[in-house]
């Protein structure tokens, strides 16, 4: 398979934007301690050093997802393209995947925010601006919670018709699940029965990856029609075997 697109093209283009960016402010507060003889302008060199490191190593991890995605075209196991009704059944069950994941991190995180929202009730004039504060961050991530979750479900909506399946990782629904990185690891991958009016069977992939503050588990459903059942067998035992599961580390 041939891949004529960018999947990363937006962070590539974000990581250039900071790293001129960076380099810009470098120049300028050069510029500026040249004309005017003072040393006051070290923050813009902070800055600038920094937006550069930034974009720096946004490029080069997107670069290695952009490498394990061309891999993944060049090198499949199994692939095929879904019908416009089978890929919305393909996005549904990813979407509903990812609305528990992301409801399931948002309760963790407004449980911590109430117990130190309560907790700052009781000490004083400075737990009170305590609880202010916890209550702050309780409505960023309920926002954040929010956006990041309408942008995937809409990312879904309009996702690609094609699947891809390699020792790499899968590509689902415009969307690639990478998990033979340094800082990601497969945890589970079977081929089982759909409960569904229909027979059908579908892939269940899990894997962990590295996000803050800890690895973030991720789960991939992926459909598969009936012609390609005897594929799809064959791909997900060549990849249980060769892939080494973190749990059994």
């Amino acid at each position: 398979m041939k891949g004529g697109f960018l999947l990363y093209r937006k962070p590539f283009i974000t990581a250039g934007v900071m790293g001129v960016t960076g380099v810009a402010m470098i120049a300028a507060a050069a510029y500026a301690a040249a004309a005017t003889g003072s040393m006051n302008y070290y923050a813009f060199y902070v800055f600038g050093f920094m937006l550069i490191v930034a974009g720096a190593v946004t490029a080069i991890i997107y670069g290695l997802y952009e490498k394990k995605f061309r891999d993944t075209l060049k090198k499949p196991l199994l692939w095929f393209r879904y019908s416009p009704q089978a890929g919305a059944q393909a996005a549904r069950k990813n979407i509903d995947e990812i609305k528990s994941a992301n409801k399931a991190a948002l309760l963790l995180i407004l449980f911590f925010c109430a117990l130190m929202f309560i907790g700052g009730l009781f000490f004083g004039e400075d737990g009170r601006l305590f609880s202010l504060i916890a209550l702050g961050i309780a409505v960023f991530m309920s926002l954040a919670y929010l956006i990041i979750t309408a942008y995937r479900v809409r990312k879904l909506e309009k996702g690609s018709l094609l699947m891809v399946l390699s020792l790499e990782g899968a590509y689902v629904a415009g969307e690639f699940h990478c998990w033979n990185t340094p800082a990601s690891r497969l945890n589970k991958i079977s081929l089982e029965h759909a409960e569904t009016p229909e027979p059908c069977y579908q892939i269940e992939i899990s894997y962990f990856a590295a996000t803050y503050p800890g690895p973030s588990e991720y789960h991939v459903v992926v459909p598969v029609p009936a012609e390609y059942l005897d594929a799809a067998k064959s791909a997900v035992a060549t990849i249980a075997q060769t892939m080494r599961p973190l749990s059994g580390e």
